[in-house]
């Protein structure tokens, strides 16, 4: 090391250029870096998310779900698959090893599922990764004040999503909510009863009425010409002129055989006309028509019967309407549709945040500025992250340097310290966007962290040569002796810092993975720090330091030692105060380790009365709010049930804006996309002057008197995923699931801190089941897969042509079928009804099906509100090991306790790591044992600290928490070493 140090004295202009290369450089790699509030994490969990239209949960489990679970079942890596089946969606879950290769995963998963046979209702199965890129960055709704939502939903589509795609960054704008514009043809069962005619009827001859198909071709003058038949729809006036049958006959098309029958078990079809290909085939292209009912089996086409041409107007009313496309969405009252903004990889989400506002800045000219709300923006959270680290970093260099100044009332010397932090820091920065890391809240912390840290060398080497200096030494000649002589100290001291933040990169957990980029900050910083410790603070020593006028100069080793003498005779405060402490320290050994020993038992002993949670609560002014109506309800009336919710928060001063979705889709829980008819959520802007836990204090009452445990509201935080309460139930039959999740659900119930406790089964959803009966329906001529086509064009609004842009949709209104009566007076042929030829009763359907590992389960959730999360997990795990369940069912409390129990067995084994580690540096480095061992003997002593800081401060354990014990270790280990070194060398030197 001395020989660094001189070569620095020699070639002080080349020092002093490269570090002004460097702040400038480093300087330059600041702007580069890519803001962004995360680093991008992938998760080692694969969504694939299949809608079913129109299925009940055990439909949709029996005929997608376990089909979906089957083909993926010999997938490489795979460590679990979970499954969630509800009403109309299918959800499978498929974790991964945390090491593995989420693209390969994602593409072998879709190789596997691409072979798979489903039903025609079931869209195709999504498959989707989880990281943190694929979160939206800005959240954006345009609400309808004074517009059609329909024509504000074409607008958003076809200009607003065009002109932020154009923005370099952006990945992709995902459309949510809003309407379409659309023919509605609801038909009327009791005019088609009385006319005679069956909805295949009508379906069929709506269907064909558009056609534009090749035929054939003909030989006309000697030269082959292809033939083309062709017919349009003038518009709805067409299209209720329409004939659809004749009176007491149909269209001449027979009902359909029984070669359109839908498979036994199949989900009747929405998309397609019944009658079609076989096996539920998809309908023909938009603009060809499909073969007349029947005609695809060969039938016999039947002659036209005698009577008055029916035309569709006569059973049905045909109008245009705006229908939502997925849920019901409003802002701040009014009708909207939302824009979910999702940039690149690789870019900088503050710069592509700041574009998208310019591209609203120009769709508020034109629509109105209050119709355009961002509902959250990530660049916003970046900036004020940045900002609020940065300035508590700056706080830190300045309270740094004033302690520098108060110890050695120098300016000179005080200059040297502060030149080292910004060039440290730099440093660390440039290698990071060298690195390609990016500049986020996490390597910000790091960065905060190593502020702290990256000046201790600095101080060392400045201290002890401002010391030679003091005693007459040339400054030159003090910057060499005095850095040489604590090169070693500090090069040790920095060492073993960086081993105690490394173990965080080597073990295992999805939070490891947050704070790799934490643990490559500070080591960056760190051993920036110690090079510019043994290069440019010597240089800036031997600049800027005066040497002290004395009798004589010291030039040989008993000169030194006399001076120091002498420099002791003359004791500042610190020193005076010190000396008596440490020589009565030294005559009552054992009753210093003794307070020791009852200091690091009383620090111990705090920890049973601290909280514990995973992360804790941000300050983030986003609101996210929960409510849940009974199972069954219908979207319009949970609509209806928001109106005063919503009352509220117009009304309240410290609400900014708000939005609220009820069903559809829900772009906040990956695990389950689509929201259910009965479920509503708001996102809640607080206002900059209000307070943020108390106006969550005042929706929290006004949620809770109106919707009761159905209701939550949190902090929309930022961060490593967390999870509230979850017990899983496998094992054994359906009524023993069914009996143990009443029995958790009611124990989850009665813990105090615990909310919002539901299970897939409770609330199951009310379902009407159609037993066709096959006898009766072959005496009518028709089959029961004819019978679930006819009611799914009845009840499953069928796409069945377009009018121009628009679907023609067919259909009964949902308010002309409200009883079982009604159902059974459906008609599904010629003058044959429901009631004809099945039986139609109610029924009591799950509310979703789940299932892990292939076996069915029940899952048993809750939302915690207290801050000590640890507490409520663990007092769930004791209730539900007193219950007495039967006997084949196992239960399992997994949620935020698992989050918690790995992540801190991963922290705890880091610190064990981190101990090893440094304990092996320091005997690298003294060459003994016995001198690591009495270093790593002050370690147990931060307990005292520690966890009395968190108890006087009331402040839970946490993953940050941890963190900081991790720092504390290793700045307790510097200090330990300097003191030991020196002691050591003191020793040397006066034996």
């Amino acid at each position: 090391m001395q020989r660094i140090v001189r070569w620095s004295l020699e070639n002080k202009s080349v020092v002093i250029l490269a570090t002004i290369l460097l702040i400038g450089s480093g300087a330059y790699a600041t702007t580069r870096l890519n803001q962004e509030l995360l680093p991008d994490i992938s998760f080692p969990i694969i969504t694939i998310s299949t809608p079913v239209a129109g299925a009940g949960p055990d439909l949709v489990d029996e005929q997608v779900t376990q089909p979906v679970e089957d083909a993926i079942d010999g997938v490489e890596g795979i460590e679990s698959v979970r499954s969630t089946s509800s009403e109309g969606f299918s959800v499978v879950l498929v974790e991964f090893d945390l090491d593995a290769d989420t693209e390969e995963a994602e593409s072998d998963l879709q190789a596997a599922i691409d072979g798979i046979q489903l039903p025609s209702q079931a869209g195709d199965p999504e498959v989707r990764s989880q990281s943190a890129s694929q979160f939206p960055i800005m959240s954006l709704s345009l609400a309808a004040k004074d517009q059609d939502l329909a024509d504000l939903t074409e607008y958003a589509e076809d200009d607003v999503v065009s002109a932020i795609e154009e923005v370099d960054g952006v990945a992709s704008v995902d459309v949510i909510g809003g309407a379409e514009r659309r023919i509605q043809v609801d038909l009327d069962p009791d005019e088609l009863k009385e006319k005679g005619l069956s909805t295949d009827a009508v379906v069929g001859a709506i269907s064909g009425a558009r056609v534009d198909a090749p035929v054939g071709s003909v030989s006309v003058n000697g030269r082959e010409t292809p033939v083309n038949t062709t017919s349009e729809l003038g518009g709805i006036s067409a299209l209720e002129d329409l004939p659809v049958g004749v009176d007491g006959g149909d269209t001449g098309g027979a009902p359909p055989a029984a070669s359109g029958d839908v498979p036994e078990g199949a989900v009747p079809g929405t998309g397609s006309p019944p009658g079609g290909a076989p096996g539920g085939a998809s309908a023909p292209p938009t603009g060809a028509s499909p073969p007349p009912a029947g005609s695809a089996a060969g039938a016999t086409t039947a002659p036209a019967a005698a009577g008055e041409p029916v035309l569709l107007g006569d059973v049905a009313e045909v109008r245009e309407v705006g229908s939502d496309l997925s849920g019901i969405s409003r802002t701040n009252g009014e009708p909207s549709v939302g824009l979910n903004v999702i940039k690149e990889t690789d870019t900088n989400t503050v710069e592509v945040a700041a574009e998208v506002e310019r591209v609203l800045d120009g769709v508020r000219e034109e629509i109105g500025r209050d119709q355009v709300v961002v509902v959250a923006n990530t660049a916003t959270d970046v900036e004020e992250s940045v900002s609020g680290l940065v300035e508590e970093a700056l706080v830190g260099a300045v309270l740094a340097i004033l302690v520098i100044f108060a110890f050695l009332r120098s300016v000179r010397a005080t200059l040297v310290t502060a030149v080292s932090l910004p060039t440290s820091v730099l440093a660390a920065l440039l290698f990071s966007w060298v690195d390609n890391l990016t500049l986020n809240v996490i390597t910000l912390a790091g960065l905060t962290i190593a502020v702290g840290r990256v000046v201790d060398d600095a101080i060392v080497v400045l201290e002890n040569s401002y010391r030679y200096v003091q005693n007459g030494y040339e400054p030159e000649e003090a910057a060499l002796k005095g850095t040489t002589e604590v090169a070693s100290a500090i090069t040790s001291s920095t060492l073993t810092t960086i081993a105690v933040f490394a173990p965080l990169a080597l073990v295992g957990g999805i939070v490891s993975r947050f704070f790799v980029p934490l643990s490559l900050t500070v080591a960056l910083a760190l051993i920036a720090s110690l090079v510019v410790a043994v290069t440019i603070i010597p240089v800036l020593v031997s600049i800027f330091l005066r040497r002290r006028t004395t009798d004589r100069a010291p030039h040989t080793t008993e000169e030194s030692e006399d001076s120091e003498d002498e420099s002791t005779q003359r004791p500042g405060l610190l020193v005076r105060l010190y000396t008596p402490m440490l020589r009565w320290s030294l005559r009552h050994r054992l009753a210093v380790l003794l307070l020791a020993l009852l200091a690091f038992g009383g620090g111990l002993g705090l920890v049973r009365l601290l909280p514990v949670t995973f992360f804790p609560p941000s300050e983030e002014r986003l609101l996210i709010a929960d409510v849940e109506l009974p199972a069954g309800t219908a979207l319009g009336q949970t609509s209806d049930g928001l109106r005063p919710f919503e009352d509220f928060l117009q009304q309240d001063a410290g609400i900014k804006n708000y939005q609220v979705s009820v069903g559809g889709e829900d772009t906040q829980d990956p695990e389950s996309p689509f929201r259910p008819a009965n479920r509503a959520q708001a996102f809640i802007n607080v206002r900059e002057s209000s307070d943020v836990s108390r106006t969550l204090d005042r929706v929290d009452r006004e949620g809770d008197e109106l919707y009761g445990d159905n209701f939550q509201v949190q902090i929309l935080s930022n961060g490593p995923p967390q999870g509230g309460l979850e017990a899983v139930l496998t094992g054994g039959s359906k009524e023993d699931l069914a009996r143990a999740a009443d029995l958790v659900t009611e124990e989850f119930r009665e813990l105090d801190d615990v909310n919002n406790v539901e299970s897939d089964l409770s609330g199951g959803n009310p379902e009407i089941e159609i037993e066709v009966d096959p006898e009766k329906a072959a005496k009518a001529g028709l089959s029961p897969g004819v019978v679930s086509g006819s009611l799914a064009s009845l009840l499953g609004d069928s796409t069945v042509t377009t009018l121009g842009d628009a679907p023609v949709v067919v259909g009964v209104p949902a308010s002309s079928v409200d009883s079982l009566d009604e159902v059974r007076g459906l008609p599904v042929g010629s003058g044959i009804t429901v009631g004809d030829v099945a039986e139609v009763r109610e029924v009591e359907s799950p509310a979703a099906v789940s299932r892990t590992e292939g076996e069915r389960a029940v899952t048993v959730t809750g939302a915690i509100t207290s801050t000590d999360t640890q507490t409520v997990s663990t007092e769930a795990q004791r209730a539900i090991a007193d219950l007495d369940l039967p006997a084949n069912v196992a239960a399992q409390v997994g949620g935020e306790n698992e989050d918690i129990d790995e992540s801190f067995r991963n922290l705890f084994l880091s610190i064990i790591v981190a101990l090893v580690l440094v304990f092996l540096l320091l005997v690298v480095f003294f060459g003994s044992l016995r001198v690591p061992l009495v270093i790593l003997l002050a370690v147990p002593l931060t307990t005292v600290g520690v966890f009395g800081a968190l108890y006087l401060t009331n402040t839970a354990i946490s993953v940050p928490s941890l963190l900081g014990i991790l720092l504390l270790i290793g700045i307790v280990v510097s200090n330990a070493i300097l003191l030991v070194d020196f002691a050591i060398k003191a020793q040397d030197r006066y034996e």
